[in-house]
């Protein structure tokens, strides 16, 4: 899904508007639905297992900051500077300073843009050096909901979780029934929260929940019923979220990502190793498959080099601050 929204960027960084859409949302705006769904079902699991608060909070810190910052800073200090070999473009490390430090905040990747000197200017696309970093500050605040309602009893967690989820849902209906099949602005967001609650009470009831034919047949149903009706966005959150956790259990997809999931540095990565390719006149050069390819390619070490060299020995602290949580409450217990 990382690799599709990348795909789906192809098109709008070469100038050729947003791409192929489907019921309200584009290639890249479902990819990112989808791994709303997983990450409501992981999150969730991970809070119920997780031995106490500070081991759930410092291992979501610890899973999407360390990788961040490291990304903006290799795009403020390495791609922004390269910026100024493809033609008249000025750098500002002020505004590269500024670039970081806005955007690590999380809450400032929803402040618009954040220019570095002239480094895009007069490029096709849009002028921003990552602007898929917006959907960070939602996926954060999803997952301090699900932190602090894990305090509740098991039932009313559950429960509330149920009453949210129906709240979203009928804020999107609500959208939808006054901007149309994409929600308008907000549907943007909404679809997407409404997919990770989705996850999230998938995994509550994971008892109850089974993967059959019939089960997975008419979740297909209602998402063609949604289209049909031009109400895909609103009605697609649990039955998207279900199948896209079916295939992911399924023994051709299950095991992507078990040694190195380069998931998260293919998405913040991508955006600017595109528009790098796009100011070394590549996209100008070549067809829009081929630049989509070029794309995957060059993100695809990025993302590795993340996941090996700085997620990684994040994530190893996450889980020693875990162990150390653990081996303190058996202590205590004892």
């Amino acid at each position: 899904m990382a690799a599709l929204v990348i795909v789906a960027h192809s098109w709008w960084l070469t100038g050729l508007g947003p791409g192929p859409a489907l019921a309200g949302g584009q290639l890249g705006s479902w990819s990112v639905v989808g791994f709303f769904g997983i990450s409501g079902y992981l999150i969730t699991l991970s809070r119920i297992r997780a031995v106490s608060s500070l081991a759930f909070f410092s291992a979501r810190f610890l899973r999407i900051i360390p990788g961040l910052a490291v990304c903006l800073a290799v795009t403020a200090f390495v791609f922004a500077p390269l910026a100024t070999l493809f033609g008249n473009r000025s750098y500002s490390l002020d505004e590269a300073i500024d670039y970081v430090l806005i955007n690590i905040t999380i809450l400032g990747t929803q402040l618009g843009r954040t220019p570095i000197g002239s480094t895009l200017s007069g490029i096709p696309g849009a002028d921003e050096w990552n602007s898929p970093l917006w959907t960070l500050f939602w996926e954060v605040m999803c997952y301090l909901l699900i932190g602090f309602l894990a305090y509740l009893k098991p039932e009313l967690f559950r429960a509330a979780i149920v009453v949210i989820f129906g709240v979203v849902v009928g804020a999107l209906l609500m959208q939808v029934a006054a901007y149309g099949p994409t929600a308008g602005v907000w549907g943007r967001v909404l679809c997407p929260v409404a997919t990770f609650l989705a996850g999230s009470l998938l995994c509550l009831f994971r008892a109850r929940v089974v993967i059959k034919t019939s089960v997975v047949s008419m979740a297909l149903c209602l998402l063609v019923v949604s289209f049909l009706a031009g109400n895909t966005l609103a009605l697609c959150p649990l039955p998207f979220a279900y199948l896209t956790l079916v295939l992911g259990a399924s023994p051709v997809f299950h095991r992507i990502g078990s040694r190195f999931d380069i998931s998260y540095g293919m998405y913040i990565y991508g955006w600017p190793a595109q528009q790098i390719l796009v100011l070394a006149g590549v996209a100008a050069a070549v067809p829009l498959g081929t630049f989509a390819f070029l794309s995957l390619a060059v993100t695809a070490p990025l993302a590795w080099l993340s996941c090996a060299f700085v997620e990684g020995p994040a994530q190893e602290v996450a889980r020693q601050v875990g162990a150390r949580n653990r081996f303190s409450r058996h202590l205590t217990i004892s």
